[in-house]
């Protein structure tokens, strides 16, 4: 049921690579780094080598789950360099540094955040782009990424971008494209359930989206199917707070890193209990939405409810009541998840 709809509207959100205006922002920053981070150092009596500097291309775009938004496009491209973290311990420092051999005077202005240096690209008043630079000392064989913001508390994080790159993307390989779908789906579905005044903090991170999707998965036929077990399955993954009158007043939800430092990616939400509520509550209608569709009896109907979660992108077909019995009712199972 609703196969070819599912497959057409994944055409439509997915981006299968880099236009030509992103890999020549991207080479020329490269360059940049290249060229002014070992002598910006070298101010600093830090001794590294143009030759000692490597790029790892990080999230979506690495993992070929990217999708179109109507705003900006975000772009990971962690930096590695040799570093005795023992001896400069301060990260912020380098990340200083790191700042200065992207800026160009009134032109380009990056911004030093928590996990990484960013660089922003606007169009016609909005952000168009965004590059950010994770920030990594290689240190007696493990990389450190480089925590804090300009001023504040800092550290050097045990860190595997490598690792991390290697255990997803094996994931994704070894199914027959359809995790890499389920992944775009639950992304698209997170952007038409959040505004886009919504802070970044409020919403669930993308890594931990794609993490629950590659290591919750159950094959099906149906992407339909195999993505409403998905959700289903985040929700079963909830630890969750009713009050007296059975209200959700807590929703918990952890997913830790497969590789150092092994921290829970969604440990934003613990500091405000709302923000895990308003997810599982969102999930819950998209989870609802998807059984009404699976339980239509005609696709036009079904495709209804799945639009509540897509919107205008998913297309519903002309009406025409099929017989769904064999297709789908065989196909799924309200029981155990």
């Amino acid at each position: 049921m609703l196969q070819t709809e599912f497959l057409d509207f994944n055409s439509e959100i997915k981006i299968s690579s880099e236009s030509s205006a992103l890999i020549e922002k991207r080479e020329r920053l490269k360059t940049d780094f290249k060229n002014k981070f070992p002598t910006n150092c070298q101010e600093k009596n830090i001794d590294i080598s143009s030759s000692d500097i490597e790029f790892v291309l990080q999230g979506s775009f690495k993992l070929g789950t990217t999708i179109k938004t109507d705003g900006e496009t975000d772009l990971d491209l962690g930096v590695i360099f040799p570093l005795d973290i023992n001896t400069f311990t301060d990260c912020r420092e380098l990340k200083k540094l790191g700042k200065q051999s992207l800026e160009i005077a009134n032109t380009r202005i990056p911004e030093i955040k928590e996990p990484c240096v960013t660089v922003k690209y606007i169009k016609k008043g909005d952000d168009w782009l965004h590059l950010d630079f994770p920030m990594y000392a290689k240190y007696n064989g493990s990389l450190y990424l480089a925590r804090g913001k300009t001023f504040g508390s800092y550290e050097w994080e045990l860190a595997d971008p490598k690792g991390l790159n290697k255990y997803i993307c094996d994931k994704l390989t070894n199914s027959d494209g359809q995790l890499r779908r389920l992944v775009r789906y639950l992304k698209k579905w997170k952007q038409e359930a959040y505004s886009s005044n919504d802070t970044t903090d409020k919403k669930p991170p993308s890594i931990g989206l794609t993490l629950l999707v590659v290591d919750l998965y159950k094959e099906n036929s149906l992407d339909l199917i195999a993505f409403r077990d998905i959700c289903q399955s985040i929700l079963n993954s909830f630890s969750l707070t009713h009050s007296r009158d059975g209200k959700v007043i807590q929703a918990e939800i952890t997913k830790s890193l497969p590789v150092s430092p092994y921290t829970n990616v969604f440990k934003k939400f613990e500091s405000i209990d709302n923000h895990g509520v308003t997810f599982y509550t969102k999930l819950s209608k998209a989870v609802n939405n998807l059984n009404s569709a699976i339980s239509c009896d005609n696709e036009h109907d079904a495709a209804t409810y799945v639009a509540k979660l897509f919107g205008s992108t998913f297309t519903i077909p002309e009406k025409d009541v099929k017989k769904y019995d064999d297709e789908v009712r065989g196909e799924h199972n309200f029981g155990e998840y």
